[in-house]
């Protein structure tokens, strides 16, 4: 278990299809960061509403030592406990991406 913090568009983590960040966006703002790379060894896999399998490839932070992963899926980044270092990174995506960094619990991170 853990804490997840998302960059998302919604009021809750949960209404993320609702207000999705789309994919090519997230795309190009990841691509256009130096610090960011795909990684194409880790993944999570999942069953999809039509029952085929969705796999997610998670964007490595190479910059800090511990290279947290970032994931898109379902219209929002998320990461598992980031420490305070990743949580600035956070909110400089979102900036980017005109969205928030928000908990599970509703509450906003901000710089």
């Amino acid at each position: 278990m853990g804490y997840e913090l998302y960059v998302t568009r919604a009021d809750s983590h949960l209404e993320t299809r609702e207000k999705p960040i789309s994919e090519s966006e997230w795309l190009a703002a990841a691509s256009a960061d130096p610090t960011l790379s795909l990684s194409n060894e880790d993944y999570y896999e999942r069953r999809g509403p039509d029952k085929t399998t969705e796999r997610f490839h998670p964007w490595i932070w190479s910059a800090h030592p511990d290279t947290p992963p970032l994931w898109f899926i379902d219209g929002a980044i998320n990461v598992k406990n980031p420490d305070p270092a990743t949580i600035s990174k956070l909110v400089e995506l979102a900036r980017i991406l005109k969205a928030r960094v928000i908990g599970e619990e509703g509450e906003e991170y901000t710089e």
